[in-house]
């Protein structure tokens, strides 16, 4: 079963929406990439990752294992000089002019997205204003094209004027169903479990990220048996 998060994301790139802001928490990331990777797989699509703290163009991918695949893209090439937050510009600029049928995921771009403070400094203000114009000009200028750019982070808190402007996803906690697809994808238990059983370790999990039930699963399971126990599961779910 997909998320329903991720079902919402691959609307949006199924659409070829221009401009798309996400939030989910950081210890999703890495299954937000791989969901991602999958989604453009199937659709025939490529899909890039950029962040500003890494200043680096990459292209993400499904490898031949079904794995996550995170590598540099040369297609790429920044300038030497520059502020570090003009980058966003630059590759606004390479993602409006040069990719085509393609997904763009960025990284570290909210807090010059929030909600003015005019405690900030103009400098920092001048920034954002121009962060803001270069993406609204990037949503006119792509409308009809084969490309959605995915803003991401932990909190997506848009200033009002771009709130109407900008679709927002949220990360929502998973529910039994997903929790329980989550599970069996991990192959943590055995596959012979009931799906009343199937259902009562799932339960124990809700409240919490999906990637935070496999994470402390495998942790577990470096010290116990959880093959063995799923097969004798009196023992967990009373």
């Amino acid at each position: 079963m997909q998320s329903n998060v991720f079902h919402v994301v691959e609307e949006h790139i199924l659409n070829n929406s221009p401009l798309v802001a996400c939030e989910s928490p950081f210890q999703e990331r890495l299954r937000f990439f791989l969901s991602a990777a999958q989604i453009c797989q199937k659709l025939g699509k490529n899909c890039h990752l950029w962040n500003l703290g890494e200043s680096t163009f990459k292209k993400v991918s499904i490898s031949i294992e079904g794995n996550l695949a995170i590598q540099d893209f040369d297609g790429y090439q920044p300038s030497i000089t520059g502020q570090k937050q003009e980058k966003y510009i630059e590759v606004f600029y390479f993602w409006k002019t040069q990719l085509e049928n393609a997904v763009l995921i960025v990284e570290n771009i909210y807090p010059w997205l929030q909600a003015e403070d005019s405690a900030k400094q103009t400098e920092f203000l001048l920034m954002s204003e121009w962060i803001k114009s270069s993406l609204m000009n990037l949503k006119l200028y792509n409308n009809r094209a084969k490309k959605t750019l995915i803003l991401l982070g932990d909190s997506a808190n848009l200033s009002k004027d771009l709130v109407g402007e900008i679709p927002i996803i949220s990360h929502d906690l998973p529910e039994i169903s997903e929790i329980v697809s989550v599970l069996k994808d991990s192959q943590i238990f055995p596959v012979s479990l009931e799906n009343k059983d199937w259902s009562e370790i799932a339960r124990a999990g809700l409240g919490l990220y999906a990637s935070d039930i496999t994470r402390g699963l495998a942790s577990l399971n470096k010290e116990f048996n959880l093959q063995y126990i799923g097969q004798n599961q009196a023992a967990i779910v009373p």
